[in-house]
This record gives structure tokens, sequence and C-alpha cells, in this order.
């Protein structure tokens, strides 16, 4: 679906000529206030956290994942172009990415960095080319996508730009129908995603998604002290932050991240042997693939470790948790109203 603006939003337009592209500094507020706004919503998206299972950390990962990329951007100069910092934000991902949905974002960063490698500064067409690419390498991360997810937010939101780009002349323009867009495609996933419409709630990856380009668009409205109204999406999903977590169906498996260098065989290789291991399996990898990360959750680590040991001349174990213990910790802790949005 693609969103029209109707006469009542051109009136909010105030007609103000807004620039043609994204400049590298304001590329870095948008970054910045991005990890603001899931900071905000960390507590929401933990509590509607059902898939790919309902251990309530979603939020607290996109956090560690956007701190370690706000943390990268600590190098960049005030010389350096859009493609520089969409690289340093694309290792920050890929360093400390946490769980599934800190590993895909990782990829979907790395797809952006591909997309701007040489851009001094973001055009609409750049957007774009970055939107689609985004999607499309973090569908390649997940070995067994899902649809209903981040993913499917995603892929629409790419192809939603892809249209409008014909329609709007600037980035900023561009990102506000971009955005009502992806508020719709995420409703949509609790009636896609068999967890999420059980539990009553949207996907918490997706909305994390969501959030991101919420913070993209605040961003650059203040900037051009744009008089246009945003709705935060949090209001316009309000029916949907009401859920019943299933922990009690939560087995007793592990989440494991492992960093791999000098993989001896294929990546393809890798993935079909951990295929049959467990699932929410997500592969991240550098550029070249000199270092690789597995994200997978499975009843038995050592059998991954050894797994991997024959496959890969070094292997690192970064984390080793119990899905169950987290799941039961979250519930004990949690002590906020389950549909409470951010203040």
């Amino acid at each position: 679906m693609v969103y029209e603006m109707s006469e009542d939003d051109f009136t909010l337009m105030d007609y103000k000529i807004y620039p043609e592209v994204i400049l590298p500094s304001e590329l870095v507020f948008m970054l910045q206030n991005s990890l603001k706004k899931l900071e905000q919503y960390r507590s929401l998206l933990n509590s509607i956290n059902v898939f790919p299972v309902p251990d309530g950390d979603t939020g607290t990962n996109l956090v560690q994942t956007f701190r370690s990329i706000i943390h990268e951007l600590s190098n960049v100069g005030i010389k350096n172009n859009c493609g520089e910092i969409i690289s340093f934000a694309s290792q920050g991902a890929f360093t400390n990415c946490a769980g599934s949905s800190g590993s895909i974002l990782s990829e979907y960063f790395r797809g952006l960095e591909i997309a701007w490698k040489d851009q001094k500064t973001l055009s609409n067409h750049d957007l774009v080319t970055g939107l689609k690419k985004g999607a499309e390498f973090a569908y390649k991360a997940v070995v067994r996508p899902r649809e209903g997810t981040i993913l499917t937010v995603a892929r629409q939101i790419g192809e939603s730009a892809a249209i409008l780009e014909e329609t709007v002349t600037t980035p900023f323009e561009l990102l506000l129908l971009i955005f009502e867009d992806a508020k719709v495609a995420l409703k949509n996933t609790r009636n896609i995603l068999k967890e999420a419409k059980k539990a009553g709630v949207v996907d918490a990856g997706a909305m994390g998604l969501v959030i991101m380009f919420e913070g993209f668009l605040e961003t650059l409205k203040d900037i051009y002290a744009a008089k246009i109204s945003i709705t935060p999406v949090s209001e316009d999903i309000s029916d949907y932050l009401n859920p019943e977590l299933p922990t009690d169906e939560i087995q007793k498996e592990y989440e494991v991240i492992i960093q791999i260098t000098a993989l001896k065989y294929p990546i393809s290789v890798l993935i079909a042997e951990l295929h049959q291991l467990g699932k929410a399996l997500v592969i991240n990898k550098t550029n070249q693939e000199a270092v690789i990360k597995v994200h997978i959750h499975c009843k038995d680590p050592k059998e991954v470790i050894k797994k991997i040991g024959h496959l890969a001349e070094s292997v690192i174990i970064i984390s080793i948790q119990s899905i169950h213990e987290q799941a039961m910790e979250f519930m004990r802790i949690s002590n906020q109203d389950i549909g409470e949005t951010p203040g």
C-alpha cells in the first residue's frame, strides 16, 4: 500500500521548499535520534515480543545494537560523507548486534552501506536504492525467513519508496510518506504472523524498524522547522499493545551467538550444517566475509559449537543464554503495565 496525502495533509506543508538531499551531519543526527526513540520504546517493545520466542528482549536487543552504531559514529569526522558514515554505522551494528532482531538490523545496515558506498549526500534515488538493498540483505541473512516480521515491513518500505520516488521531490517528503506506509504494514503483521495474531500484537522487531524511521523523520522535521504533524507509531497501533505472552510454551532452548573467522568451506555448507541443529538462524557477514557471526536458537549449544569448530579455523563464543530463563526474568522484573506507551 502507498500512502496518499489528503488535502488536509497538504495544508500542513506550509509550501516550504525542503532540501533535495540529506547532508552527512543530518544523517548522523537521524541515527542518534533513532537510538533515543528506541530507548524510549524499549520496554514497550520488550512487552510485545512474541517472535521468534516470547522472551521479552527485542527492545533491549535493538537498543544494544543501535548503541553500538552510535558508539562507532564517534569515529566520524566533520568531513565524512554519507557513504563513510553509514559504513561506520554498519560496522557498529555488526560488532555488537544482539538477538535475532539486532542481527537482522545489522544486515539491513550492511545493505545500506553497499547502496550508499560512494554517496556524499543522499537524494531520493539514493534513499530508494538503500531501502531496497537493506531489505534484500536482511532477507538473505535469515535462513528460514518468516513473513509478518521485520523482514516483511523492510521489504514493503522499499517497495513503497520505489513507487513514491516518482511523486515526491525531496527526501523529507519521501520519508514522511514512507513512515505512513510503514505503520500500515506494521499493523498488518498481526494478521500475517500467527504468533503475533495469537497474542493480539504487532511484531516487535518490525515495530523497532518503524521506530527507526520515526526517529529519522522527526530529526528532519526539527532541522527544517516543518509545520507538519507526525503521529507516533505507538498512537497508531495503540489497540495492538495488550498481549498475553505465552511464556509457558517456551522450550528449554538456548540463544547462541558465535563469531567465526577463516571459514574452511563455503558459507552454504555452514548454513546447511547448522540448519539441522536449531531455529532462528541468522548469518551476519562483513563485506568480504572475513568475519561471520552466527545467531541460532538451539537445544544443545555444545553440539553447535562443535559443528562450527570443524568448519572454521577460529571460533569465538560471544554469548550463550537460556531463552527460558530470559523470559522468566523478564516476567519477574516487569512491573509496568503491558500496554504502557512511552512517555
